[in-house]
Order: structure tokens, then C-alpha cells, then sequence
């Protein structure tokens, strides 16, 4: 009995293995094209103790795949927001953790937890520093910002970016 794969069976194994390999290059995340949207640092963090900006230092995380950008949906805008991918092992699913009142923050600590989880975990200031005047609270645009705008446009930019790292969408995401 001769047990010969079909001609394009090899090929479509090797688009497929080289498709997820490049999916997960974590690098590779900063020339992605998003409306609206500027991915300014992509780099994989190794297992171990991680120090956010301006924060104390997170201990035991896993490695993975950081993510910043900036979108700007108006003329005013300038939202922030984190995407952080696990490496290895992750469990489908997208957390989206948020910031409390006018705190105007990445939420490094829950982000922490949610990649412990094995999730992939996003974040966004809501279009304003914490440090900033509260001047911002007069402009609807970024009012608008901060009231709602923010966490949908980064939950729709993360979910696009685990689309690219990992070769799928995730199938849950849990919005805080």
C-alpha cells in the first residue's frame, strides 16, 4: 500500500507552520496598520519580574508580548492603551481591564492578573493622564473619550492585534 499525501498537502503544512510562526513574532506587531491607530512599541518581555512605567515592579509573570498605542479617532484624541499577549498557552480569551473614576492610568496590576490567567489582557488611559489638568472634562470630543469611546476602540484594536499575533480571534472577551 502506498501512503503518498496529495502534492498540495506538504505545501499547505508548510503556509500554515510558517503563518502562525510569523503571526507570533512580537516585533513584527509595530508595523501593524490599524484605522486611527499608531502601534509605538512591540517587544516580548521574558518570565520574570516586569517594572511598568512610573509603577512598582509586577513579579512572577510569564513572558509575552507587549504592546503599546496610541489611537485618535478625532483631531483632539489621544488615547493610550496596552495589549499584553501571553507567549505561550494562551486560553482564547481577551480580558479588557479598566481604571476607576478619572484615574487616567494603564491598570498594570490587573493586566498582571489577567495574564497570569493565561488571557490576553488590554488597557487604555480613557484619553487622559491622571497628571493632566481636569481642562480635558470641557472638550465633548474628549469627553466622549473617556465616557465610552476609549474602551471600545482599544477592545477593537486588541482584539485585532491578538487576530495578527496569534492567527485567530479570541473567542470570549470580557470587558471591565
Amino acid at each position: 500500500m502506498n501512503c503518498r499525501l496529495p502534492p498540495l498537502l506538504p505545501l499547505i503544512a508548510l503556509m500554515w507552520t510558517t503563518s502562525a510562526m510569523f503571526g507570533a513574532n512580537c516585533e513584527g506587531m509595530i508595523s501593524l496598520a490599524l484605522p486611527d491607530t499608531t502601534i509605538t512599541l512591540a517587544k516580548l518581555i521574558p518570565a520574570g519580574t516586569f517594572a511598568p512605567p512610573g509603577g512598582r515592579a509586577i513579579d512572577d509573570l510569564p513572558a509575552f508580548c507587549e504592546v503599546h498605542g496610541v489611537l485618535k479617532p478625532t483631531d483632539v484624541s489621544v488615547i493610550h492603551f496596552e495589549v499584553w499577549l501571553p507567549a505561550a498557552n494562551w486560553n482564547g480569551r481577551l480580558e479588557g481591564v479598566g481604571n476607576g473614576g478619572l484615574a487616567g492610568t494603564i491598570s498594570f496590576g490587573p493586566m498582571a492578573t489577567a495574564l497570569r490567567n493565561r488571557y490576553a489582557s488590554a488597557s487604555t488611559d480613557t484619553g487622559h493622564t491622571a497628571e493632566e489638568p481636569r481642562a480635558w472634562l470641557q472638550n465633548s470630543d474628549r469627553l466622549i473619550d473617556y465616557s465610552y469611546r476609549s474602551l471600545h476602540l482599544t477592545t477593537v484594536a486588541a482584539k485585532a492585534i491578538i487576530n495578527a499575533y496569534y492567527g485567530k480571534a479570541p473567542e470570549y472577551s470580557y470587558i471591565q
